[in-house]
């Protein structure tokens, strides 16, 4: 007896097609279709729109006929299924350039391999940085690294862009200015500003220097024609000092008529007048009035010890060894070289540093205590300074500039050096100190400024012209200078009876003669002899940016601004304020500011 089952026909169809080799019983019935040796035992019912499964006239698969993509069952010539991952709504499988986005694999799918459009041929969209130029991209060069010949934005690196092109540019800053970085991408940094008695100078970005202003024959350069005076005679035209094969120069000191730079390797030079020895070459003659005596001519001062830190004066020169040790050399006639004295006469005066056997391991460190070291020094006229490790600040020779409560010179006999001079009394400790004739200054922990010595102009701030630090008591009673609310010094110079310093906020503020212009202030006052002339009464300088340090001389003075630029100010006599004439800048309103010219090192512009 055979039972009819009222099955679809087509899911009949697919069932055998697909799934041949299975056998399926039918519930309730026992009867089964099978795979070979079996026998069907379900009968149809042939009628209108349906097929026997034994009709030779139907696909063995089941699809060309009935199957669909989309139906859920996979059959050839169907790759998968649209329900399935990966799986297009064509039953084929996705793969990249086939027009269809699988989602969570694929960006894009634009159906075709072209790179140069918005869907690289991985299906992602086109970004700067995906190896592929596209659009407004001038390269692609599949990173994202600022430094080489295609920019982060994909544009080909140039001069001007922001981005350093390594091995290639110097520097970019974004701008096509001739300013610290030029116009070509070469840096145009000032290191340091420097300002002499009589001169000026700068290390520049290599570590090589140029010199400007009163040329006695002093500069290194073979002649004695004053530089900076005239037009055309700075920027590029200003030559840099040929100092030989040595290592870059990190640090200058300009004394009168001469100079000293320590380099990277801590080799000391000095050059120009010699008097009394201070250019410590066992000599006494004039060095750089003769080029050929300049360049790898031009020998080290030999102190048996590598330098850090140079300080030279119009008769003696300190300097601080990395050691912590200090030697001096030169004149000596108040005790200045702190070594209790010395037998070698100059012109009748006392010196070292005349002859080579005064010099290298010959000469002696100045005894600054038991234990004591130092970290930085000042030196000019008949003073000598020391910045101790500690904080502490010993000063000796020129007693006015000392501030031992006496009149009398110290370090120019036996016993006076080492513990037996003991440090000013500054009620802080000490972070820099500066000396220029008999005048000296230091910086204090916080910010505060104390000044002592000669005081004939103000230069000590106290409303006064009182010396302080000759007698008894005086130190220990001596208040900081008010230098106006929020003033915290960083850095200070002392010149000739004038004293210049610079804030925490790039301020600059001076005090004492204002003489041919010297304080800035637009006028030749005084500042700071009467009362009512410092704290907030007392000026900020204007020189149209912040400062990070300031020098002075005898009549002018340089502040190296934050974006490393120099500008001078004060008399202009030989062309010291580097201006391509000898006109006082300062004494007059509306010099200052934007108005005050930087000193041109590099180019016409900068």
């Amino acid at each position: 007896m055979y039972v009819l089952l009222r099955v679809p026909v087509v899911a009949l169809v697919c069932l055998l097609a697909c799934n041949p080799g299975e056998a399926t019983e039918t519930e309730g019935t026992g009867a089964t279709s099978g795979g070979p040796g079996s026998t069907s035992e379900v009968a149809t019912t042939a009628g209108p729109g349906t097929m026997s499964s034994t009709d030779p006239s139907v696909d063995p698969t089941g699809c060309d006929s009935v199957c669909e993509c989309g139906d859920g069952i996979v059959t050839p010539p169907e790759e998968c299924e649209p329900h399935e991952d990966g799986c297009t709504p064509s039953c084929t499988l996705n793969v990249c350039g086939d027009s269809w986005v699988e989602p969570g694999v694929e960006e894009c799918d634009d159906g075709n391999e072209d790179n140069s459009d918005e869907c690289t041929n991985e299906c992602r969209f086109a970004v700067c940085g995906d190896g592929f130029i596209q659009g407004d991209e001038e390269c692609d060069d599949g990173n994202l690294t600022e430094t080489d010949a295609c920019t982060t934005q994909c544009l080909d690196a140039v001069c001007g862009d922001g981005f350093v092109y390594e091995g290639v540019e110097q520097c970019d800053d974004g701008n096509n200015l001739d300013d610290a970085c030029s116009n070509t991408c070469i840096v145009q940094e000032v290191r340091s500003g420097h300002a002499g008695p009589t001169h000026s100078g700068a290390i520049l970005d290599d570590g090589t220097i140029k010199l400007w202003g009163q040329n006695p024959g002093t500069f290194g350069l073979g002649d004695d024609n004053h530089r900076g005076d005239n037009t055309n005679e700075m920027g590029a035209n200003l030559p840099r000092i040929d100092l030989g094969d040595i290592a870059p120069v990190v640090q200058l000191s300009l004394g009168f008529r001469s100079q000293c730079v320590v380099d990277e390797a801590g080799e000391l030079r000095c050059w120009g007048e010699n008097d009394w020895g201070k250019l410590g070459l066992g000599h006494l003659d004039v060095i750089g009035d003769d080029i050929e005596e300049m360049g790898n001519a031009l020998l080290p001062t030999d102190l048996g010890a590598p330098v850090l830190q140079v300080a030279t004066s119009s008769g003696h020169t300190c300097a601080l060894l990395q050691d912590g040790g200090v030697k001096c050399w030169g004149q000596d006639g108040a005790g200045q070289l702190g070594l209790g004295g010395t037998q070698t006469l100059c012109d009748l005066i006392p010196c070292r540093g005349s002859d080579p056997s005064h010099m290298g391991d010959a000469l002696p460190y100045v005894d600054l205590g038991a234990g004591q070291t130092a970290i930085g020094i000042a030196v000019d006229g008949g003073c000598s300074c020391a910045l101790l490790a500690s904080g502490d600040v010993k000063c000796w020779g020129v007693a006015l500039g000392a501030g031992q409560g006496t009149d009398e010179p110290i370090g120019d006999e036996p016993g006076e050096m080492g513990d037996a001079l003991p440090p000013i009394i500054l009620g802080a400790k000490a972070t820099q100190v500066s000396t220029h004739s008999s005048t000296s200054c230091a910086v204090l922990e916080g910010g505060a400024v104390k000044c002592w010595g000669n005081n004939n102009n103000g230069q000590l701030g106290q409303g006064h012209t009182d010396r302080i630090g000759d007698d008894p008591g005086e130190m220990a009673a001596l208040q900081p200078i008010d230098l106006g609310q929020d003033f915290v010094a960083t850095q200070l110079d002392v010149g000739l009876n004038f004293v210049c310093a610079v804030s925490q906020a790039g301020d600059v503020k001076c005090w004492g003669q204002g003489f041919l212009g010297k304080l800035g202030l637009g006028d030749t006052e005084d500042r700071g002899d009467e009362p009512g002339e410092m704290g907030d009464a007392l000026p900020k300088i204007e020189l149209g940016g912040p400062a990070i340090r300031v020098e002075s001389g005898f009549a002018h003075s340089c502040a190296q601004l934050s974006d490393t630029s120099l500008k001078c100010w004060g008399t202009g006599n030989h062309g010291r304020l580097g201006t391509g004439n000898s006109t006082d800048l300062g004494d007059d309103p509306g010099e200052m500011g934007a108005n005050l010219p930087r000193v041109k090192l590099y180019s016409d512009s900068w």
